[in-house]
Parts: structure tokens; C-alpha cells; sequence
């Protein structure tokens, strides 16, 4: 019987520079109906940080030289620490599987 545990977590960050509009005439800003968009903040929406968590366990059991009874979970786990710009992007869920190998083994 072989049996494995694995896991492995990584946290990922991500931003840009403020973007820096250039001055422009009032005259012109006058005249165009968008001239109250204001940019000055438009950079912290790039300020994204996640966090992944994936977990494994499980076992091969050889039941003759050309098979193997096989078992797994896996339990993954997302974490998104900024939430305003596609949502909240967290959440969590696991899988398992059960089956059978046939073929050459790595016993």
C-alpha cells in the first residue's frame, strides 16, 4: 500500500502606478460633457491580492501485479482579500475519487 499527502498554498499580489491624466483647458473641459470623470483612483482597483490552498490525501492499494485499488480527496480553498472589483471570489470545495488502475504499477 502506498499512501501520499501533498499540499501546497500560494499567495499572489498584484497593482499598477496611478495613472496621470495631463491638464487640460478648462475651456475644453467646458465643453465636453464627461470632463467630471475623475481618474485619481483608478489604480487601486488593480491592488488585487488571493490566497490558494490546495490539500491532497490519499492511498494505492496493489491488488495484483496488473492492478491497483486507488482513493483520493483533495480539498481546494480560494481567498480573495479585494472584493470590489469582480466580487467576492472566495470559497472552498473538495473532490474524492475512488477507482482502479490497470497496467503497469509503480510498486
Amino acid at each position: 500500500m502506498k499512501l501520499f499527502l501533498t499540499g501546497n498554498y500560494s499567495k499572489s499580489d498584484s497593482s499598477f502606478d496611478p495613472i496621470v491624466m495631463p491638464v487640460v483647458d478648462q475651456a475644453i473641459l467646458d465643453s465636453i460633457v464627461q470632463s467630471y470623470y475623475d481618474y485619481s483612483m483608478i489604480h487601486t482597483y488593480s491592488d488585487l491580492s488571493y490566497g490558494f490552498l490546495n490539500l491532497s490525501l490519499g492511498l494505492e492499494y496493489q491488488l495484483s501485479t496488473s492492478m491497483a485499488f486507488l482513493f483520493d480527496v483533495r480539498y481546494y480553498d480560494l481567498k480573495g482579500y479585494e472584493s470590489y472589483v469582480y466580487g467576492d471570489e472566495s470559497g472552498s470545495f473538495y473532490t474524492v475519487r475512488v477507482g482502479f488502475r490497470f497496467g503497469n504499477s509503480l510498486f
